[in-house]
C-alpha cells in the first residue's frame, strides 16, 4: 500500500516514495534555467499541498505579482492555456471553468506574498507571522536569485550562499519545510552548487529532454535513445526531475516528468 508521508507531500509520487514528502526543517533547493518550469513546479506543489492535502502553504514570488501568479493558477487548475486567460479570449463555458477553478484555490490554505525587493530579514518576519497566524507547515521562494543583499563585497553566488544558509535555519527554527528555486546557468550548472548542496536536505532541477539540440533530427535520435534507456516503461515524456540530492533516500534519480508550458501544467510521466 502507499507508505505513509512524515511531511507534505511533493505532488509527485515517486518523489512521495523516495523522500517521504518535504519535512519540518527540510531545506529544498529546487533549480532550472529560465523559462524551464520553476513556477509550474512551485505552484503545482502548492496544489498538492493545499487543495489535496488541506495543508498550508506561503508562497512568496520575487518576480510576479498577485494577479500573474492568480493566472497561472487559474491556468493550471481549469487546463486552459495561459495566455488565452491573459487576453480573456475566452467563450462563456471557458470563463466559468476558469472561475471555478478560481474558486476553489481561494478557499484552500495557499498564501501569497509578492516582494521584489526581498531580503532574508523580510522574509524570516514574514515567515514568523504565516507561521504563527496560519500555521504554515511549506514556504516556498520563487526565486533566489533575486533577494536583495546589500553587500558589494561578495560574488553573486556567496551572496545565494549565504541566503540558502539562512533558508535552512529559518526551516529548522519554524519547524517548517522551505523550498528555495534557484536559476541554473544555460549549461545547467549552478554556481556555488557544492556548498549549498552540503546545506540542502534534497535537491532537484528540473531538466529538459535533449533541448539543447537545436538540429531536429539529432533531437530525436536523443530522444529516442532515452526513451529506449527507459524502454516502453513511460508514456511519452519532454522533462527529467533529476534528484541531484537526497539526505535522506539514494540520489541520482531521475523523474521522468511531462511539462505543458501552455497550461502551466507538470505531472510525473505515467508508467505504461
Amino acid at each position: 500500500g502507499d507508505v505513509p508521508l512524515e511531511g507534505v507531500s511533493t505532488g509527485i509520487s515517486k518523489l512521495d516514495d523516495l523522500t517521504l514528502g518535504y519535512k519540518p526543517g527540510d531545506l529544498i533547493i529546487l533549480g532550472a534555467q529560465t523559462g524551464h518550469g520553476k513556477t509550474a513546479f512551485a505552484l503545482n506543489t502548492a496544489l498538492a499541498s493545499c487543495i489535496d492535502g488541506n495543508r498550508a502553504v506561503l508562497y512568496v514570488n520575487t518576480e510576479m505579482s498577485r494577479k500573474q501568479i492568480a493566472y497561472r493558477w487559474a491556468a493550471i487548475l481549469s487546463e486552459m492555456p495561459l495566455h488565452r486567460i491573459r487576453t480573456g479570449n475566452l467563450n462563456n463555458s471557458e470563463i466559468e471553468s476558469v472561475t471555478a477553478a478560481l474558486q476553489s484555490f481561494s478557499h484552500s490554505h495557499f498564501y501569497t506574498s509578492y516582494i521584489p525587493n526581498l531580503t532574508p530579514e523580510k522574509l524570516q518576519a514574514l515567515a514568523r507571522k504565516a507561521k504563527l497566524q496560519h500555521g504554515i507547515e511549506l514556504l516556498i521562494i520563487d526565486y533566489v536569485g533575486r533577494m536583495d543583499t546589500n553587500d558589494p563585497r561578495h560574488d553573486e553566488w556567496q551572496v545565494l550562499y549565504q541566503i540558502v544558509k539562512s533558508q535552512k535555519l529559518l526551516a529548522q527554527n519554524l519547524d517548517m519545510a522551505c523550498m528555495v528555486l534557484v536559476q541554473l546557468n544555460p549549461d545547467g550548472s549552478l554556481q556555488g552548487a557544492k556548498r549549498m548542496k552540503n546545506e540542502c536536505d534534497l535537491m532537484l532541477k528540473m531538466v529538459p529532454l535533449c533541448e539543447d539540440l537545436k538540429d531536429e533530427n539529432e533531437r530525436a535520435k536523443a530522444q529516442k535513445k532515452i526513451e529506449d534507456k527507459y524502454s516502453a516503461a513511460y508514456e511519452s515524456f519532454n522533462y527529467y526531475l533529476w534528484v541531484d540530492k537526497s539526505r535522506d533516500s539514494e540520489s541520482g534519480v531521475n523523474i521522468p516528468m511531462i511539462f505543458n508550458g501552455a497550461t502551466q501544467q507538470l505531472r510525473q510521466a505515467m508508467e505504461v
